[in-house]
């Protein structure tokens, strides 16, 4: 309820005194990690993320943390964006956007290979998903990888005709 009313430090007391009591409160590490973000506590939030993500396995979770990899990304936090894209896809490998965010990072770093392998991940997980193919596409061909460029091209225009 403290939450749904922005009472973020009543809602982060009740939070520690409940994880004081029971160190697995699921409930209680989400409130704690979402008070600590809406207080702008960006380390203590880090931690308790990490702490909640090493309890709490779900593929909730895994979201939790790509859009977190996602936000960092957004401030040029390459290292944190990277981390948290790994962990949740260490909870949940079929995180098609988790796979095609690490394929963005390397791309940005000229490891096209990298890049590439990621976007394969990526299309492996959800084989419709176009925009990584046209990805895929223009890296190969950044690449010099000419017959892969064009194999790639074969695919996608197959399966957007429904193959």
């Amino acid at each position: 309820i403290e939450l749904e009313q922005s009472q973020w430090s009543k809602s982060l007391a009740h939070a520690d005194q409940a994880l004081a009591l029971d160190p697995n409160d699921m409930h209680s590490l989400r409130s704690r990690y979402e008070a600590l973000t809406e207080l702008g506590d960006k380390v203590g939030a880090d931690a308790a993320l990490t702490t909640l993500a090493t309890m709490d396995r779900t593929p909730e979770v895994a979201k939790l943390l790509y859009n977190v990899g996602a936000q960092a990304g957004n401030a040029k936090e390459v290292d944190v964006a990277r981390a948290r894209f790994n962990e949740a896809l260490a909870i949940d490998p079929n995180l098609h956007q988790a796979h095609s965010a690490l394929a963005e990072l390397a791309i940005k770093e000229k490891k096209y290979p990298e890049a590439v392998a990621e976007l394969d991940k990526a299309i492996a997980v959800a084989p419709r998903n176009f925009k990584a193919y046209e990805r895929k596409i223009e890296v190969l061909k950044v690449m010099g990888d000419k017959a892969g460029a064009e194999a790639a091209e074969k695919a996608l225009t197959a399966l957007k005709a429904g193959g």
